[in-house]
Order: C-alpha cells, then structure tokens, then sequence
C-alpha cells in the first residue's frame, strides 16, 4: 500500500483567528499521478483546515484522452485528471474548463456526471429554457443510474500531459498526443 511521508512541519498563524497551527508537508508516490506534495494544516482554535497537492514531477507531452462509454461498466472508469486538463463530452454538450486554482482530481466518468449534474441543477429554475435544462439533467441522470442508452464520449485534453486513465478490466480509452496544445490561462 501506499504511504505518505512525512517530509516537514512547521507552525504557521491561522489564516482566519491567528492562533497558532501545524503545517505538515508530506511525499506521496501515489500510483495515479505519480509522486506529489501533500500540505495540510488544521487550526486547533477556529477548526479552519487547508490542503493543497502539488505535482513534483513535470509531465509529458500535451495529450487527449477518449473514453467511450458504451454500457454501465464503462462509467466505473477510473479518470485522473490534471490541473489544466479540460473535458469534453460532445454527445451531451458537456465541456468542463479548470479554474486557475483547480489542483486536477481522481474520480470516475460517473463522478464526472454526477459533477455536472450537481452543478446543473441549481440553474435550471433560473433559465429561458427550464424543460429544456431539465431534459438535459434526464439524460444525465440516466448514465448515474447505469443506463447507458446511447454511447458517449468522454474526452480529456491536457497540455501539461499528465492526465491518466487507470481502468483494470478493460481497455475503453485511447491516449494520444496533440498536435497544438490548447491554450487555458494559469
């Protein structure tokens, strides 16, 4: 199994009350993406928390990533996405672009969908077109609950090259290079 190791700690001031708090700083050679740096730091007074990761090594070439999704396993695929990657799925209309403060995240396509869901919903009330949002959150919905009526694609461009796929049954995805990395702003 894999363990983080703990590298350095130091005290710091609270961002929020200023009392003292415990900044710890761990290596961890997860198996997706490879090593990062972990901080973490809890105030003992006001309960605050922050962690953040860092990559530590750089990646490789720009990259995309297809996933097809063509019955209910496929929405198990294991996606580790990048702090710059961005998604797309064409079928839905999807496309998912980072914030400058995205740290990338491991999740699944089904957690990619139910991402979109979460944010969706909220909106619809709110748009020219509800019927028209909430027939679109229908066929989200659907793929949640492992009814995959039409094949969609999930696609993951990243720039720096260090998005992965980890899937053990089968092999639904391809990697390849970009030709001209997009460009996002940092």
């Amino acid at each position: 199994m894999y363990k983080p190791r703990k590298v350095g700690e130091e005290v710091v001031k609270c961002p929020v009350c200023g009392a003292d708090a415990r900044l710890e700083l761990y290596i961890h050679n997860a198996p997706i993406p490879g090593p990062v740096l972990i901080m973490t730091m809890r105030c003992p007074r006001c309960g605050y928390k922050f962690r953040d990761v860092s990559f530590i090594e750089e990646g490789g070439r720009p990259l995309r990533i297809r996933i097809r999704v063509e019955e209910p396993d496929d929405l198990n695929t294991i996606v580790f996405r990048g702090p710059r990657a961005s998604i797309r799925v064409p079928e839905l209309g999807i496309e998912i672009t980072p914030g400058p403060a995205h740290q990338g995240d491991i999740t699944t396509v089904d957690g990619i969908l139910a991402l979109v869901h979460d944010h969706v919903e909220p909106l619809c009330s709110s748009l020219e077109d509800p019927e028209g949002c909430r027939g679109f959150l229908r066929r989200v919905e659907s793929f949640l609950k492992g009814v995959v009526a039409e094949p969609i694609t999930v696609e993951i461009v990243d720039p720096e090259g260090i998005s992965t796929v980890y899937r053990s049954k089968k092999r639904n995805y391809v990697v390849e290079p970009l030709e001209e990395p997009p460009t996002q702003p940092r």
